[in-house]
């Protein structure tokens, strides 16, 4: 067989024609001189996602993020975020105001074809992506303040999860006793400073639908304040905290 012969044949089973290598390699060699391989800037390093454009629709102090499809389960509702602005470098505090959502790439999730498809029980369906909706809190100064936000972080600007840690440290979470966690943060506790005249020795109250644990509440409030010291007048009108020195009947300890 003929050198000819045996490169056509190499072609047919696939192998790269020398041509092609040559091109890649020039192409590699001018990237080379340009810098090397694209690479984002450093302030995109461990975030998640990214700021997208503002809409016609869109509402002061809020604004759309959007997630590869593999970052939506590390992140919660209610969870706060930070931004930074790139390439301003101002930096944001937000919360998880809705979502996380899954939203289908290239394509409307109520579209014709995704509606059909999965009425039919199709089983395979288009990627997707992860996308919430941010509440902003404020803008972070440099040394921990969270003020008034008068401009909005820019277009396609970094999005990172805010470890507990920062949580706490962000919302002064300072204190005696826990009342509870924090939403979309659950292994952080919310304390009440009970020295601290301004909180409870204030207007304090607590609302909610029945059944939602408004008794509850005040009776954790009750006893963390007798643990720390403190007295307690209770006006029980409806004998709704006559029994709360006893064991609960609840299995589930609620």
């Amino acid at each position: 067989m003929s050198d000819k012969s045996k490169a056509e044949e190499t072609r047919i089973e696939g192998e790269p024609e020398t041509a092609s290598e040559d091109v890649v390699r020039e192409l590699r060699i001018v990237a080379d001189r340009h810098g090397g391989s694209f690479r984002l800037p450093p302030e995109y390093e461990n975030s998640f996602g990214r700021t997208l454009y503002d809409l016609p629709s869109s509402e002061d102090g809020r604004l759309t993020v959007v997630m590869p499809k593999d970052e939506v389960e590390g992140i919660t509702s209610q969870a706060l975020v930070r931004i930074l602005s790139y390439p301003d470098r101002r930096r944001y505090i937000g919360f998880v105001a809705a979502g996380p959502f899954h939203d289908p790439d290239g394509i409307r999730a109520d579209s014709t074809a995704m509606v059909v498809s999965a009425v039919s029980g199709a089983v395979s369906m288009p990627s997707c992506h992860g996308r919430i909706e941010v509440a902003l809190l404020g803008l972070e100064h440099a040394d921990g303040r969270i003020g008034p936000a008068n401009r909005r972080p820019l277009p396609n600007s970094p999005v990172f999860a805010v470890n507990d840690d920062e949580m706490a440290r962000i919302l002064h979470l300072e204190g005696d006793f826990g009342i509870g966690v924090v939403a979309g943060h659950g292994t952080v506790d919310v304390p009440i400073p009970v020295q601290n005249k301004s909180v409870l020795y204030r207007h304090t109250a607590v609302l909610g639908t029945t059944g939602g644990g408004k008794s509850t509440t005040v009776t954790n409030f009750i006893a963390g304040l007798r643990d720390n010291g403190v007295a307690v007048i209770l006006f029980d009108t409806e004998g709704e905290y006559t029994t709360m020195n006893e064991p609960t009947e609840n299995r589930a300890g609620l």
